[in-house]
């Protein structure tokens, strides 16, 4: 199998692209707009031009699975809405074309729980509205629009994948991964053995080792059948207070160097536990998918590299 994965010198295609080479046998093409600061174990590597309907054919041309993972984050999309149209929602459009052109088979698309907005019940389905204005969600939205057209005409198969708060060790160090929750709390902790957390630590989230990101795209893009569903939620199912999460990885540096932890928050905690939601991955799992995420491991790769630079 000959799989193109997008945005390669990105924080999770780095980690994906590692993560196929050591567990498949496929042809992996690695895609960036940056190609000089794209690391890991890849068989090619192409420059895109997204611009130039050539340039993506000729990318596409033998894929049989595209992943495509090239798109702005939160803040860059806060900063510059139309770039991140451009970039989330256009661009897509314009690679699809190109696959569908070259009869690529399926198109996997990352998309994000944010498109969901403010949680509308104790369960979140992919079947929800989805309501959330934000240029980072709302061009998502777009992107999964775009797909979903040619999904519904049947020229091409695959599904938008709506991932959660994802943290783990990155596999290119220029990556920009330090400001999601969990990976800031481990640097922090391991390089000045205490946390300082910017709420009360009673905000929720659904983190998703990277690993287990991986895992999950790998099983979509191996997937024998037709995805039938045009978005699939990925995350651990698991929902967790920011303090619980800070907590984990303490206990995680606590074991391994026998420091007490110190937790700095900047309010007082909450008089009331927020109500939990439920990220379901039900249509996931539906397909055969058995979520098993391992909380501990990645933890433990993100302590262990500021534990050993601390002592280099």
């Amino acid at each position: 199998m000959r799989i193109l994965v997008t945005g390669a010198s990105g924080y999770i295609a780095g980690r994906l692209l590692e993560y196929l080479n050591a567990t498949t046998s496929a042809t992996l093409v690695a895609a960036s707009r940056k190609p000089k600061q794209t690391t890991g174990a890849h068989n090619t590597m192409v420059d895109l031009d997204y611009s130039s309907l050539k340039s993506l054919r000729e990318a596409c041309q033998g894929v049989e699975v595209i992943i495509h993972l090239a798109g702005t984050d939160a803040r860059s999309s806060a900063a510059d809405p139309a770039g991140a149209v451009q970039v989330n929602a256009v661009n897509t459009g314009r690679l699809i074309e190109a696959a569908v052109a070259e009869k690529v088979s399926r198109f996997l698309y990352l998309s994000t729980f944010h498109v969901y907005g403010s949680h509308q019940g104790p369960i979140i389905r992919e079947g929800d509205c989805l309501r959330n204005s934000h240029p980072y969600a709302a061009s998502h939205r777009a992107g999964e629009e775009i797909l979903g057209r040619y999904l519904e005409e049947g020229s091409i198969g695959g599904c938008s994948v709506r991932l959660s708060n994802s943290f783990g060790l990155p596999a290119n160090e220029s990556s920009s991964c330090w400001t999601l929750v969990a990976n800031d709390l481990a640097r922090q902790i391991a390089l000045n053995g205490k946390m300082e957390i910017q709420s009360d630590g009673s905000p929720l989230r659904d983190i998703i080792p990277m690993t287990e990101v991986c895992r999950a795209l790998r099983f979509l893009a191996f997937f024998d059948g037709r995805l039938s569903e045009p978005a699939l939620n990925l995350g651990s199912g698991k929902t967790l207070m920011i303090r619980e999460i800070a907590e984990m990885i303490g206990a995680r540096f606590k074991n391994k160097t026998e420091l007490e932890p110190i937790f700095h928050y900047a309010r007082e905690g909450p008089k009331s536990i927020p109500k939990r939601f439920i990220f379901s991955l039900e249509k996931l799992e539906s397909l055969g998918f058995q979520p098993s995420p391992d909380f501990g491991t990645e933890i433990d790769r993100v302590l262990d590299k500021f534990l050993v630079d601390t002592h280099e």
